[in-house]
């Protein structure tokens, strides 16, 4: 019974890492067609706002999209992500919304320095 669990594992695993790659490629295509479309307006709100605010408008939700490739990436290679700070053990889900933070927090903060 143990190897049929295990194999469940793996394919639900699989499954999950695909269908977040997909998922986010897909969004990011629906964004790029809405984007698009909007920016063939003559009188566009969101072109104003990406000329005003672009990494928050661009930037910002493509960080948030690359982190989670980090974290799958990670998680796919090595299994469950575990940090280990002072006093503090994440294990698990935990592990990877922490790891997730982290790299969202790094790529945020690139952003700032280079715009």
């Amino acid at each position: 019974m143990e190897e049929k669990e295990k194999k469940y594992h793996e394919i639900v695993k699989a499954f999950s890492f695909w269908f977040s790659v997909f998922g986010a490629l897909l969004l990011g295509c629906v964004m790029s067609v809405f984007y698009a479309i909007e920016v063939f307006k003559e009188d566009s709100w969101i072109i104003e706002i990406y000329k005003e605010h672009f990494v928050a408008g661009v930037g910002l939700p493509f960080a948030a999209i690359a982190a989670v490739f980090v974290v799958i990436i990670f998680k796919h290679q090595d299994g469950l992500i575990e940090i280990k700070v002072i006093g503090f053990e994440f294990k698990g889900a935990a592990g990877q919304i922490i790891m997730w933070v982290i790299v969202f927090l790094a790529e945020a903060v690139a952003l700032k320095m280079l715009w």
